[in-house]
């Protein structure tokens, strides 16, 4: 069976409540480029992105760490 991916599409980080990003990965910079300034959730990375000027650095991948139940990330995204 072929597997179905789905486009990469904001979210919202039920951390930080910031927007951040869900989907295949390789629309990233689409998203990223269509949050204002100042909204971007820094919970999870944002491959492709390399330095947000303004903001904090972003995490790398290296130094995200599974959670407990096997996952990277924990968090709960609501689709906007």
């Amino acid at each position: 069976s072929i597997l179905a991916r789905i486009m990469c599409y904001e979210v919202i980080c039920s951390v930080c409540k910031k927007s951040s990003w869900d989907g295949c990965g390789w629309h990233v910079a689409l998203v990223y480029n269509s949050i204002k300034k100042g909204e971007h959730c820094f919970c999870k990375a944002w491959p492709g992105i390399k330095s947000i000027s303004g903001g904090p650095e972003p995490p790398s991948p290296g130094s995200i760490k599974p959670t407990g139940d096997g996952s990277l990330f924990s968090s709960i995204c609501t689709i906007l």
